[in-house]
């Protein structure tokens, strides 16, 4: 994997459930499996490009590199994370927020007013 052992999965996810919820969970580990399996296939499909590019012989290096670089620029343009990640990411973000924000400053009472 990256470098994560059992521990720092299982506190990502006990993070993720206390910050997401239980209920959210479930739609955000299909988006990920998705977001994933379109990353794997555009992946495989450049690899496979780039070996069928190095197989022909016409093709000198140059035109190999920015046919390559082409390539990979499109796939990345075109993979989005799904409107489902967004709006997760979007909540989480919201809730950190909501947490950083001390406690003593959405208490305050605000003077009151003196009616004439």
């Amino acid at each position: 994997m990256i470098g994560l052992g059992p521990a720092e999965i299982i506190v990502i996810l006990i993070v993720t459930l206390i910050v997401i919820g239980p209920e959210k969970m479930p739609e955000l580990a299909r988006a990920l499996a998705r977001l994933m399996r379109d990353l794997r296939g555009a992946v495989d499909e450049v690899r496979g490009q780039f070996e069928e590019l190095t197989r022909e012989e016409l093709m000198t290096k140059k035109e190999i590199d920015s046919y390559y670089r082409d390539t990979v620029n499109s796939v990345k343009d075109s993979i989005e994370p799904p409107s489902d990640v967004k709006e997760v990411r979007k909540e989480i973000e919201e809730s950190l927020r909501e947490i950083d924000q001390p406690e003593d400053e959405s208490k305050e009472e605000k003077p009151p007013t003196q009616d004439a």
